[in-house]
């Protein structure tokens, strides 16, 4: 009868570990890692002191021992998984305030440069005015073209072949400073009205002849005197007719380069005598041309 009650507490045993093992298969109810060790470590305690043990009875032993393993293992597995899910959920939770705190950030760093943007195009704006003003009160000079074109009028009206004709080119220094005249060419031509090929070609027959200027001292040009320089211009038997049925204009070209106290300079114009309605010429109606126009460029010398 004695054995029977110690094979009984073995029994119990066995069957508690067994309700343990069953209710722990289910993959929410998984004991922590650490427990099904505990346990393994009790039934092998148990285990070692029953004695005169039948054989299926250590069987049972060892199933137990076997099904708390595995649900170490499987523990374990889902502590490893729960794990990277929080780790992955803390992670998101905190990109998601780091992208708040960097929404900030960005909002403060835009505003502040919007602000800063604001200021600098402030002092943008105050520095071309003061460098306007500068401009304006510094002492240069202007060189401008204010009149151009036949001295005299053909006295009837119109122009003839083997007639040498003056023209008058005014000019005015329109600056407040004293201007050194360096090099000047005007240049007459005749060509086709209003074409810009035809302005080209003369713009490359302007330079040939600009290039062939030999060096002079410099000749002072005061502010606010005009001067006057006459230049001739012969016109051929083949001009005659093409100006007359207005295929062709007389074109003026001029080119000064001048140096101030501020730099050197160059200024170049072309313009042409517009044909006239009665007359193939009106010589008080110039067009400019779409080519070689430049008002106070900086040159080096």
């Amino acid at each position: 009868m004695r054995v029977c009650k110690v094979h009984g507490f073995y029994l119990l045993t066995q069957l508690i570990a067994l309700i343990f093992a069953i209710r722990w298969i289910q993959y929410d109810r998984l004991p922590l890692p650490g427990y099904s060790v505990a346990a393994i470590a009790v039934l092998a305690a148990v285990m070692s002191v029953h004695a005169d043990m039948l054989r299926w009875q250590k069987v049972v032993w060892l199933l137990l021992i076997g099904a708390f393993l595995v649900t170490e293992l499987r523990a374990i597995r889902k502590d490893r998984v729960v794990t990277e899910r929080q780790a992955l959920d803390d992670r998101k939770a905190q990109d998601k305030e780091f992208q708040g705190i960097r929404g900030a950030e960005n909002a403060h760093f835009d505003s502040t440069a919007a602000a800063l943007t604001q200021a600098l195009s402030g002092i943008k704006s105050t520095l071309d005015s003061s460098n306007t003003t500068l401009i304006q009160t510094q002492a240069h000079a202007a060189i401008r073209v204010t009149g151009i074109g036949f001295a005299e009028n053909p006295s009837d009206g119109k122009v003839h072949s083997g007639v040498s004709y003056p023209f008058n080119t005014t000019i005015i220094n329109k600056g407040n400073d004293t201007a050194l005249i360096h090099k000047e060419l005007v240049e007459i031509y005749t060509g086709k009205p209003d074409d810009l090929d035809a302005q080209k070609s003369l713009v490359l027959e302007f330079e040939k002849e600009w290039k062939k200027l030999p060096s002079a001292p410099p000749s002072p040009f005061v502010a606010e005197v005009p001067v006057t320089n006459t230049s001739w211009k012969t016109l051929s038997q083949e001009d005659i007719p093409a100006i007359e049925r207005k295929q062709l204009t007389i074109y003026f070209l001029y080119r000064f380069e001048y140096s101030d106290a501020s730099g050197y300079w160059r200024t170049e114009e072309c313009e042409a005598m517009q044909n006239g309605p009665t007359a193939p010429l009106n010589t008080a109606m110039f067009h400019y041309c779409s080519t070689f126009r430049n008002a106070r460029v900086a040159v080096r010398p």
